[in-house]
């Protein structure tokens, strides 16, 4: 009562820990169930399974707000460097309408394919440019 939670939402915390920690579910299986943590790059077992840790909270809470972090970084960024931003949104317009294009020679009015090729088209080369972006920016 002192830290703000009711007993029930107590109760299901720690069994939400104990879940994480125990994992009844997968057993000893740890080369067959690692997952790769995102911070530290580096392979973790996930001994309950779960998809989303549940002690961390919500994880529809958790979405929205690295949602909210990331575009508050590019807006910052963005503000830092206008020309770099409009010359990369400009490409990436460009690269997307190339991707219509192209999608419109394949398979003409088909509209699944043109949105997969509008969104294909400028992550193809950011994606095999990722790499040079440290160095660059």
């Amino acid at each position: 009562r002192e830290l703000g939670v009711t007993a029930k939402q107590a109760q299901r915390a720690l069994a939400a820990k104990e879940a994480v920690q125990v994992g009844p579910m997968l057993g000893n299986w740890k080369q067959r169930f690692k997952v790769l943590d995102p911070v530290t790059r580096q392979y973790v077992y996930n001994p309950a399974g779960y998809v989303f840790n549940p002690t961390k909270g919500p994880a529809s809470m958790r979405a929205t707000k690295g949602l909210t972090t990331g575009l508050t970084n590019s807006f910052e960024a963005a503000r830092q460097n206008p020309a770099m931003f409009l010359g990369l949104e400009g490409l990436m317009g460009t690269l997307s309408g190339f991707g219509a294009n192209l999608a419109e020679q394949v398979d003409p009015g088909d509209s699944i394919t043109r949105a997969g090729f509008e969104i294909a088209a400028p992550l193809t080369p950011a994606a095999a440019l990722f790499p040079a972006l440290d160095w660059l920016l």
